[in-house]
C-alpha cells in the first residue's frame, strides 16, 4: 500500500494503526495541523537512508571511503524523489551542493546503472542492498554508508495510529503494540526460525532475501536503544524535524508533542 493511502486512511480513522516512514508523518503535520494520527511504536530509531556503492570501485576523484567522499561521487534518481532530495540534503549538510554530481534516471534504472558503472552511488534504503548485490553479480561487493554514519541523527520508520484509534481503542492498541514487540525480540533471537515460521502465513516470501535486509538494516536499527522496543524521547524527535526541514524546508516545524503519544 503507497505511502498516500496508509496516510488518507489514518487521517480518515479506515485504519486504526499503519506502519509508516516517520518523515511523512513529520511532513503531514507540519502542513496538516490537525492531523490527528500519531506515532506511538517507534520501530527504526536510525534513519534507513544510505548511500550504495560498489566496494574499491573508483568514482570519478577517488573510492567512496567515508562522507565527503560523496561530495563529488555522481549520484542516479529523479530530482523529484525523496531520495534524492535527501540526499542533497546530506551533501549540503556535509559541505556542497553541487547538482553536477546527479543523474537523471528512474528508480528502476538504479540497480543495473550502480552495476555498470553508470553511477558511482545510489541513495536507498540500506536494507535493500541484497537488491544491488544480485544486479552487481558475485564478482562485485556492494557496500552501504549510512546517513547516520555521516552525521544525520533521525528516526526512520515507526507505528502510527489514527486520532480515533487513540480515542476509542487505546488497550487494544497498547495490546497490539506489546504483541509486535514480543514478536521483534523472537526475530532478534531466532532470525532463520522466526521467518521460517511466518512463510507459513505468506509463502511468497523470500527468506534469504528478508534474513539479509533484517541483518543488514533493521536488527541493529530496531534493537538499537537496547530492548526498550518503540521506545523515543523528545531529543530523537527534534532531530528527525530538523532533518526534515533540511530536505523539504517547510517554514513551520511542528512540536515533538504533536507527533508522538505514549500508550500507557
Amino acid at each position: 500500500m503507497a505511502r498516500t493511502e496508509r496516510l488518507a486512511r489514518l487521517r480518515s480513522g479506515e485504519a486504526d494503526i499503519a506502519l509508516l516512514d516517520l518523515a511523512s508523518l513529520v511532513d503531514t503535520v507540519a502542513v496538516e495541523p490537525a492531523f490527528g494520527a500519531r506515532c506511538v511504536f517507534v520501530l527504526d530509531r536510525h534513519l534507513p537512508m544510505a548511500a550504495i556503492f560498489v566496494h574499491d570501485r573508483p568514482a570519478p576523484l577517488r573510492p567512496i571511503q567515508s562522507p565527503h567522499d560523496l561530495l563529488h561521487a555522481r549520484y542516479g534518481g529523479e530530482a523529484t524523489s525523496s531520495f534524492v532530495q535527501e540526499h542533497r540534503a546530506l551533501l549540503r549538510r556535509l559541505g556542497g551542493d553541487d547538482s553536477k554530481p546527479h543523474i537523471e534516471m528512474p528508480y528502476a534504472a538504479l540497480f543495473d546503472a550502480l552495476a555498470v558503472g553508470e553511477i558511482d552511488v545510489a541513495p536507498d534504503y540500506a536494507g535493500i542492498l541484497p537488491t544491488y548485490q544480485r544486479a552487481a553479480g558475485p564478482d562485485q561487493r556492494v557496500r552501504v554508508l549510512p546517513y547516520r554514519d555521516c552525521g544525520v541523527s533521525a528516526y526512520g520508520t515507526g507505528l502510527v495510529a489514527s486520532g480515533r484509534a487513540l480515542q476509542e481503542q487505546r488497550d487494544a492498541i497498547g495490546a497490539f503494540l506489546s504483541v509486535t514487540a514480543s514478536a521483534y525480540r523472537a526475530m532478534r533471537a531466532d532470525p532463520g526460525g522466526t521467518l521460517g515460521a511466518a512463510c507459513a502465513v505468506l509463502p511468497q516470501l523470500d527468506t534469504e532475501y528478508a534474513l539479509m535486509e533484517w541483518r543488514e538494516q533493521e536488527g541493529p536499527s530496531i534493537f538499537s536503544g537496547g530492548d526498550r522496543l518503540g521506545h523515543s524521547d523528545r531529543s530523537g524527535w527534534e532531530k528527525t524535524i530538523a532533518w526534515r526541514r533540511e530536505v523539504v524546508c517547510f517554514p513551520d516545524p511542528p512540536e515533538p508533542d504533536r507527533l508522538t503519544e505514549t500508550l500507557a
